[in-house]
């Protein structure tokens, strides 16, 4: 029978909000034959990526909205 996973109330959201701010993949760096990260490494990416609130996240990411507007159609 299968495991039933109970609500955990985390969320990964792998989206860009701002390219300007370091990703996950930029704080991983190389991890080519390493079996984990280190304690540092996890500290460092939690101080970067890890946020407890919506309004923490807009805080933290400053989250950018790019308009295109075309000018002969509209």
């Amino acid at each position: 029978m299968g495991t039933t996973i109970h609500q955990t109330n985390r969320t990964m959201l792998m989206e860009t909000l701002n390219p300007e701010k370091m990703d996950f993949l930029t704080l991983v760096g190389d991890v080519r034959g390493k079996e984990s990260l280190s304690d540092d490494k996890i500290k460092e990416i939690n101080e970067h990526l890890l946020v407890r609130s919506f309004s923490e996240a807009i805080e933290k990411f400053e989250p950018t909205v790019y308009c295109y507007f075309n000018a002969n159609n509209q």
